[in-house]
């Protein structure tokens, strides 16, 4: 008997264990029926294992979820990311109107501008009570930025598109007078929306009905013109070597063999331009500053642009990376991105992607780095940029984690030379050490006349972008300014370049 009782308690385990089934990721879209919330995907419906209040700020979107635990005919997850879905409307009027019922004790200051092709959002949630208030998120999402059409009918933009988060209270204190600051930026001209008028709000997801800020209108208008080809773009020189890397594994070694001229013309001989044109032999390239654009000449033909069609370049979020653009009849391919001085950094090629994944060559002075025992996933950039002010300076800085580093003065190549990767890297840790990354994203509102703009960026497994105007009021802390006298002086010394 006692084996007996045993055994039904391992296959009683056994039983409420399968009575759940652990699948892979699934997507779905969450709907609302009778006061229940359900998981749609294209096969079934599961009603999803949570409260109302807590699977209410799911309603109308998209989801990837990470972890389904699937028990008959309802779901469990805990991890999920908000995908953009071209069919999804705006808010639904019930979560709009829980949204909108007032939350007595807790103010919001709900901010947004606009600067280049960047709209920027702040929210402040302040605490107007006399005692403290605790805030409960019912995930590790606390905040949304969300842009709409002028009518409030259909959704643009979300911040939380494409991002995770994971399923689980999360607590927020503030005490009297007490403060939560969140921030967000939109590069708006990468999604190639119209000129014109659009709606922007903000949504702080508190239990138990969460809150909708402000809903304020804004023009966006994306800029005219767009950056042109710079000869910076493609450095061209003999015996100027870069080397791709494919996903796939493949190998591209563009290589400059030499000169010729054609036609009174000198150009540049180039074997394995990464275009993914299979021409037999070797090809002529120039940089034409009539046209603005890279030009090749081509046998029985003349010159042809390199890049040709109907394109754009624009800035990346990266900064200090710019992207070529090209329309195919339906809507914007990225088919590269430059970096001055540096040249093609990465190519978009049919069912692969190319990165640059070393270079060899070498203009104006020069100091070979050591310290190249560096593990390869070591994979930071760092971009410092000084701009405008009475001096009218105009200087980037471009310091690669493949030891490279560029300074351009205007669109002039003044300085190229190595830094030690070894040490580059402690340098990206130093600057992370003194809060580089807990910095805002813009400092200088109401700037004096003639500001000096000083710009830093850091991408790789972390990313940053700060952007400073000079100010009588916004200023930034003086670490930031620590971080800038940190940079300016690992350039002087590990690669021998002076400003002065």
């Amino acid at each position: 008997m006692y084996r007996l009782s045993v055994n039904r308690s391992v296959l009683l385990l056994i039983l409420i264990l399968f009575s759940f089934s652990f699948s892979f990721p699934i997507v779905g879209k969450v709907v609302s029926d009778g006061g229940k919330f359900f998981f749609i995907t294209q096969n079934k419906r599961y009603e999803i294992g949570m409260s109302r209040w807590d699977a209410v700020k799911y309603e109308g979107l998209t989801l990837d979820v990470e972890d389904p635990k699937i028990s008959g005919d309802r779901i469990f997850f805990s991890k999920y990311r908000i995908l953009k879905d071209a069919s999804l409307s705006g808010l639904s009027s019930s979560f709009k109107e829980i949204l909108s019922e007032k939350l007595k004790k807790i103010d919001l200051d709900f901010n947004v501008y606009v600067e280049k092709n960047f709209l920027y959002f702040s929210l402040l949630v302040i605490n107007s009570s006399q005692g403290a208030i605790k805030l409960k998120f019912p995930s590790s999402q606390e905040v949304d930025f969300v842009v709409m059409d002028s009518e409030l009918k259909k959704t643009i933009w979300r911040w939380s598109w494409g991002k995770k988060f994971k399923v689980g209270y999360v607590n927020e204190i503030l005490l009297p007078k007490g403060q939560l600051r969140f921030y967000a930026r939109w590069n708006f001209e990468k999604s190639y929306i119209e000129d014109g008028e659009y709606k922007v709000f903000a949504e702080l997801h508190a239990l138990p009905h969460g809150f909708i800020s402000e809903v304020k209108s804004i023009i966006l208008k994306t800029p005219s013109t767009y950056y042109e080809i710079e000869e910076s773009f493609i450095p061209l020189g003999v015996n100027y070597v870069w080397k791709y890397r494919g996903k796939g594994g493949g190998e591209i070694l563009m290589r400059v063999t030499g000169t010729s001229e054609i036609s009174g013309r000198k150009y540049f001989v180039v074997d394995n331009f990464p275009d993914g044109k299979n021409r037999d032999g070797s090809r002529f390239i120039r940089f034409n500053p009539d046209v603005k654009n890279f030009v090749e000449y081509v046998c029985g033909v003349g010159e042809v642009p390199l890049f040709g069609g109907k394109f754009k370049v624009i800035e990346s979020e990266k900064g200090g990376v710019y992207e070529f653009l090209k329309f195919n009849g339906r809507g914007w391919n990225k088919k590269y991105e430059f970096k001055r001085g540096i040249g093609i950094v990465k190519a978009f090629l049919s069912g692969d992607v190319y990165r640059l994944e070393s270079v060899d060559f070498n203009v104006g002075e020069f100091k070979k780095g050591t310290g190249e025992n560096v593990s390869s996933d070591v994979n930071y950039n760092l971009f410092l940029k000084e701009e405008g002010g009475y001096e009218k300076k105009d200087v980037y800085y471009s310091l690669w984690g493949n030891g490279t580093i560029v300074v351009m003065k205007g669109n002039r190549l003044i300085f190229q030379g190595r830094i030690r990767r070894d040490k580059f890297l402690v340098l990206i840790k130093k600057i992370f050490e003194m809060g580089f990354l807990e910095l805002k994203d813009y400092y200088g509102k109401n700037s004096v006349p003639f500001p000096l703009v000083v710009e830093i960026g850091i991408s790789g497994k972390k990313k940053k972008r700060v952007l400073v105007k000079t100010s009588k009021s916004d200023k930034p802390p003086i670490s930031f300014w620590d971080i800038l006298d940190l940079i300016k002086k690992f350039i002087k010394e590990e690669s021998g370049y002076n400003e002065k």
